[in-house]
């Protein structure tokens, strides 16, 4: 049988019955790699789990800021569910999800400390001077202000008062609209923290 070279046309019906149906091995190759390949498009990649929460509804200071640093340092993909005060720990065992900022769960109040600083602890998140700073604003402005009589308080609870009036439709438009003020209040307090004022500018 003669040898067949690179680059030379291969005809099935010239070089001899001997020759291996290359037409058809080509053929059945292609057809298992485009079994495989449809196999592969069709089995998702396994996602980690995402985490859910719940707290209550007409969310103002703590129900926004809880939300955006869940989001930005535990789990972007976290949902949230926003539910009526009295049905909050019901819905939490229905759905599988974490209650917080509601009285007597761990994530809540604990004496004059908000919620979000039950988060920061939790969660290991109180080596980042920004937010420990972040997280005495906030309870300035969701509390009392006796803890910390952080001056910047005042003003991010006037502004989440003002988001209030905006019109929006539920409470997962506001928090999304929200959010920018915390971004802006996280870089306020890393550039705080950069010049050695980590009690903050009024301070």
């Amino acid at each position: 049988m003669a040898p067949v070279l690179v680059g030379q046309r291969v005809d099935r019906f010239s070089v001899g019955p001997n020759l291996p149906d290359l037409t058809a091995d080509i053929l059945k190759n292609c057809s298992e790699f485009e079994t495989l390949r449809q196999v592969k498009r069709t089995v998702a990649p396994k996602r980690a789990t995402i985490m859910k929460w719940i707290t209550r509804e007409k969310v103002k200071v703590d129900r926004v800021a809880c939300p955006w640093l869940i989001k930005k340092f535990l789990d972007k993909h976290a949902e949230f569910f926003f539910v009526p005060a009295d049905k909050v720990v019901a819905e939490a065992q229905r759905l599988g999800a974490a209650p917080f900022d509601i009285k007597g769960v761990e994530l809540g109040h604990h004496g004059k400390e908000c919620s979000f600083e039950a988060i920061l602890k939790k969660y290991n998140l109180s080596s980042d001077p920004a937010l420990v700073l972040l997280s005495k604003i906030v309870n300035g402005a969701d509390t009392d202000n006796t803890l910390w009589n952080q001056p910047e308080g005042a003003g991010l609870e006037a502004v989440a008062e003002g988001f209030r009036h905006l019109g929006f439709k539920d409470d997962h438009e506001l928090n999304s609209a929200e959010w920018i003020v915390y971004d802006s209040l996280y870089a306020y307090c890393q550039e705080m923290v950069r010049q050695g004022k980590p009690d903050g500018m009024f301070k």
